[in-house]
């Protein structure tokens, strides 16, 4: 069911952009495809990623202790698609900082 609203979300949202899709419609099907309460670590784990990239001790992707996070940062990384549309929205910072900004903005629209 879970699967079917999303779809349908997707649908209607596709609708509402005129036929476009849906801005960072795979980075947010990848977040969705964790349960919630991945969801939740993750966005916890954010935070000291965020920390530790003002800090500079994160610089890439081995740098991230968190295991949660880190596969999901490898995920998208590694999806030409994702990062497209990633970096389309935020064209500066390294591919790490661009994507910890998205899945804050991703999971902050969640509350």
């Amino acid at each position: 069911m879970k699967y079917v609203s999303y779809i349908l979300f997707l649908g209607l949202c596709a609708q509402a952009f005129g036929g476009e899709s849906l801005p960072l419609s795979e980075t947010y099907a990848s977040v969705q495809a964790r349960g919630v309460s991945d969801q939740k670590q993750i966005k916890d784990d954010l935070i000291l990623l965020n920390e530790g990239l003002q800090k500079g001790e994160v610089r890439q992707l081995a740098d991230i202790r968190q295991p949660a996070l880190k596969d999901l940062v490898l995920e998208i990384s590694q999806d030409p698609h994702q990062m497209k549309e990633i970096e389309e929205k935020h064209p500066d910072g390294s591919d790490i900082e661009k994507i910890s900004t998205t899945l804050n903005e991703l999971l902050s629209s969640q509350e």
